[in-house]
């Protein structure tokens, strides 16, 4: 009996010490990039005055992607759409469930609870759309941000990150040319 008590105990200690660490407030407040290249990254200037244009390439690119639209303003030049996919991972699964098995082995039922519902489940990947004139005649910025929300069993919200993956944004502005020139000529 002693043995198994042991043998557990050990394991619950192992399990613990490869627990993620939780980020601080200091480490959420610290920029990794600076909001320069983060504003220079989501950008990408266009040669054409016709914001409606450029607005249904975005639509029409986006809901190729899997993106169901949300809001549209052809009067602000904005757009924003999501998508949901799953969040699970097999090894914050196995981790979630061996910790909630210690914890009822160990009899606290409040901690079952606890670690069944530290995991991801599902995540929504939004994107904002902002289209705006420059000061040279003839020109428009198109700033684009992806954004990716991951939720908990429950429903509850376990991150918001701000994407900043430069294959990304670069492929996404390649399509859209391609996308603008097409809804330019009608194909």
């Amino acid at each position: 009996m002693q043995k198994n008590i042991f043998i557990i105990l050990i394991s619950f200690i192992l399990l613990v010490g490869c627990a993620p660490k939780e980020p601080s407030a200091t480490d959420l407040l610290t920029l990794t990039e600076t909001p320069t290249e983060v504003r220079q990254l989501q950008s990408k200037i266009f040669y054409t005055e016709d914001e409606l244009l450029i607005l249904r390439a975005c639509s029409t690119l986006l809901q190729d992607m899997g993106f169901g639209i949300g809001e549209t303003s052809e009067e602000l030049g904005s757009l924003t759409a999501e998508k949901s996919r799953d969040a699970r991972e097999l090894g914050q699964d196995l981790f979630s469930f061996s910790m909630a098995f210690l914890s009822a082995l160990a009899g606290n039922s409040q901690n079952v609870t606890y670690w069944t519902n530290q995991r991801d489940f599902m995540q929504f990947i939004r994107t904002n759309i902002i289209i705006s004139p420059t000061k040279e005649k003839g020109k428009r910025v198109v700033r684009l941000v992806f954004q990716r929300v991951v939720y908990n069993p429950k429903g509850l919200i376990r991150s918001v990150e701000t994407i900043t993956d430069a294959t990304l944004y670069q492929e996404f502005f390649q399509k859209l040319s391609k996308s603008i020139f097409l809804e330019g000529h009608n194909i």
